[in-house]
């Protein structure tokens, strides 16, 4: 594991090229959403709708750059010389199927969590001696489509490992995390810190100012780079033996 991440956190030029475009969106979408004003039900307006088309706008665009990244990093671990023609040029051919992937994702979290809510939701027509006990088998029974949702977990990054179709990467992912769900998720839950410190961790505070955003941004640059590649790694490197 800790050669994984050491080979993970090894930055050479084309490594460090990743890092500055996360490192300039992130500044940018800053610049782009730091005076928009919140948005509340009660406030849907046009000037409202227009905030939602262009949020939707910078998550397509961070979809297509995301996609340029990591089509990028899969060839620079594969040895391959990095050509910003290419980076471009996995954008594109990745967009669709990442895309695509990601929200079927969203899509079925959403769809165990609103099952679950109507099972707890159900429980007040039930005797109250008996709802103790229907509470641990609800909470059993939905573990099983959660333990299957999070070994479906790996499919966006396959789809640039393997190159192949959304199908095909959720089975990959499936037969893949079966036996490595546990690596997996050490090296998630180490993504997770970075992740919980840079959004998280000061927002008691005033931090909206262009020196915290750019260490955020540095960080957020840097540490997706760096996990990214070690998913990458750890994968390649399984699937060797």
């Amino acid at each position: 594991m800790m050669n994984k991440l050491k080979k993970g956190f090894r930055f050479d030029n084309n490594s460090l090229k990743m890092v500055g475009v996360i490192f300039f969106w992130t500044l940018l979408v800053f610049l782009i959403t730091k005076n928009i004003p919140q948005v509340t039900p009660q406030k849907i307006t046009v000037k409202y709708e227009k905030i939602f088309f262009l949020f939707f706008f910078l998550f397509l665009v961070e979809n297509y750059l995301t996609s340029a990244v990591y089509g990028s990093l899969k060839d620079m671990i594969s040895s391959i010389n990095f050509e910003w023609k290419k980076f471009f040029h996995y954008g594109s051919h990745f967009f669709g199927r990442f895309l695509v992937v990601k929200v079927f994702l969203v899509l079925l979290l959403l769809l165990i969590f609103l099952l679950g809510s109507v099972l707890v939701a159900s429980l007040k027509y039930i005797p109250l001696s008996f709802q103790n006990i229907l509470y641990v088998i609800f909470i059993l029974w939905l573990a099983f489509p959660l333990f299957l949702f999070c070994l479906l977990l790996f499919a966006p990054l396959i789809i640039f490992l393997e190159d192949c179709p959304v199908l095909s990467s959720l089975k990959k992912s499936f037969n893949f995390l079966k036996y490595n769900l546990g690596s997996v998720i050490v090296i998630s839950f180490l993504f997770g810190i970075v992740i919980f410190f840079v959004n998280f961790s000061f927002k008691g505070y005033n931090f909206n100012t262009w020196g915290w955003w750019f260490l955020k941004a540095l960080i957020l640059g840097f540490g997706e780079v760096g996990f990214i590649k070690t998913y990458f790694y750890f994968y390649t490197e399984s699937n060797e033996r």
